[in-house]
């Protein structure tokens, strides 16, 4: 009597109990092997020719293994997320700035427009933070710690256009990315800084270049032969520049006669007659405005001395110092009230103004600002979108009359 066909389904049910005995001792896998291969044997040589439809384990494999059509990407459902995606960006802020009086004084206010480059970051504070001006160009520096040069127009207004003769159509590169931007007007020895590591040097007449060891932010003489770097909480350091390097005093000879904490500055501009204007933290927690000679004699200070008082003359955090008017005056750019704070050439405070109305901005940032030859300052602003986390850069150029 010959011996039943075995299905196909029955085998497999064989096949997968073998296997699950895998796990036992070598003799048990032996006999496994063994039982498996004798069925494997018996099941081919009895096994009948059959249509695969009739088996349906055999025709659910093969089901199985029939190829899909993939998806395509181009679909509404992506193309609608995309656009939501797109949305979350935000739209950047358009700002109107006009004329503005600040007690004696009537700044006007004017907004950029920039052609060559854009200025979009993740961050309002890194978007647009460094700045220096020689007539008739402008330098701004990027989220990406590049330097990029434009020919300022500001014949009619205050236009800027990109300068492809400048490092690689238009943007330096430095070796260490670097935001913080100062020039000598009488040379044009333009100096990088920032960095933790590393500064740059950069004679923009002649396009030679150097790294110098002086870290931080750098202040330069308006000749180029001497600047003072500086961190927060770390000692002033005097850097004096040569047009093939620097050397660095750490710290400053100057540096024992602040009165700030730590012998360091927030900010600080080279002004005429030999003062270095500073702007820094005295012990309490009280910021001041104080002017040095250049070996460190205090000339005059300015700011409320009571450090409850939140007067107009109070300062929070000095962020930047330009000189500004035809005189020129003294300017102080005050992060934490959001104002520019205005001092005649003795120290005397003359007014103040505050930032958001004066250029017509919010959810905004100011790292610097810069003053040129006719007593204007340049004000680089980083601005948070209406939505979404992207900011943009604005440069606005201000006109004070009456000092």
């Amino acid at each position: 009597m010959s011996k039943p066909a075995l299905s196909a389904a029955v085998l497999l049910v064989l096949v997968m109990l073998a296997t699950a005995c895998g796990g036992d001792a070598a003799e048990g896998d032996s006999a496994a092997d063994a039982t498996v291969i004798s069925v494997e044997t018996e099941a081919t040589e009895q096994l009948p020719t059959a249509d695969p439809s009739d088996d349906p384990v055999a025709t659910a494999e093969a089901t199985a293994a029939e190829p899909t059509e993939a998806p395509t990407t181009e679909t509404p459902a992506t193309e609608a997320a995309a656009n939501e995606a797109a949305a979350t960006d935000g739209t950047p802020q358009d700002p109107q700035p006009g004329v503005h009086s600040a007690g004696s004084l009537t700044i006007t206010a004017q907004r950029c427009t920039i052609d060559g480059a854009e200025f979009v970051g993740d961050s309002s504070s890194r978007v647009m933070p460094g700045i220096a001006v020689l007539d008739p160009h402008v330098y701004l520096s990027n989220a990406d710690g590049q330097t990029l040069r434009f020919v300022a127009d500001t014949t009619a207004g205050c236009a800027l256009t990109i300068d492809p003769t400048w490092g690689d159509a238009g943007t330096y590169t430095p070796a260490s990315a670097q935001d913080a931007l100062n020039i000598a007007q009488a040379t044009g020895r333009l100096v990088m800084s920032g960095s933790v590591f590393e500064s740059e040097v950069v004679d923009t007449t002649t396009g030679a270049s150097y790294v110098c060891d002086a870290s931080g932010k750098v202040e330069i003489t308006p000749d180029g032969s001497l600047g003072v770097a500086y961190f927060p909480g770390s000692a002033i350091r005097q850097v004096n520049f040569t047009d093939t390097g620097c050397t660095v005093d750490d710290p400053a000879p100057q540096a024992a006669s602040l009165a700030y904490e730590h012998q360091t500055i927030l900010s600080g501009q080279f002004a005429p007659g030999g003062q270095f204007v500073t702007g820094g933290v005295l012990p309490g927690n009280l910021a001041q405005v104080i002017a040095y000679t250049e070996d460190g004699a205090e000339v005059w200070r300015q700011g409320e001395s009571d450090p409850d008082s939140f007067g107009e003359q109070r300062y929070g955090w000095v962020h930047a110092v330009s000189l500004c008017g035809a005189t020129p005056a003294v300017c102080t750019l005050d992060t934490n009230f959001r104002r520019l704070q205005v001092l005649d050439p003795a120290g005397t405070w003359v007014t103040s103004a505050d930032l958001n109305e004066l250029l017509d901005i919010e959810s905004a940032w100011w790292e610097d600002m810069e003053f040129d030859a006719a007593g204007r300052i340049w004000m680089p602003v980083g601005a948070g979108r209406d939505e979404g986390d992207l900011a943009d850069g604005f440069l606005f150029l201000l006109t004070l009359d009456g000092i």
